[in-house]
């Protein structure tokens, strides 16, 4: 599982052909945009983060090593939609969000 700030500048990565059960027109060489994925923070524990929290980016699935319903993680998707909050958004391209940790979700993931 990728953490966001190994993926945050996407010009630099190359990406493998999107999954059959993707069903996207753009079939390109880039990432798939609109698609959510569970993605590592970063954030710590220790940190005083709240695993429950609703905030992304130290929602994490109690370092993701919980499946319940109880706690929540973080996902991102590069933005579908450019015109939303373009000027304030901190991580540009990417949108943030949490998902309850049983969610099934796309995993973002980096290779060496």
């Amino acid at each position: 599982m990728a953490s966001l700030w190994e993926i945050h500048d996407t010009s630099n990565l190359r990406y493998a052909n999107q999954a059959p059960t993707v069903v996207s027109l753009d079939r390109g060489e880039g990432p798939p945009s609109g698609s959510w994925g569970w993605i590592r923070t970063g954030w710590s524990v220790m940190g005083g983060s709240n695993p429950t929290s609703g905030e992304p980016g130290k929602a994490h699935c109690f370092l993701w090593t919980n499946g319940t319903n109880n706690e929540k993680g973080t996902v991102v998707q590069l933005a579908s939609d450019w015109t939303k909050q373009w000027r304030t958004n901190k991580i540009i391209p990417w949108d943030a969000d949490t998902k309850r940790c049983n969610t099934r979700q796309y995993v973002w993931c980096v290779q060496d």
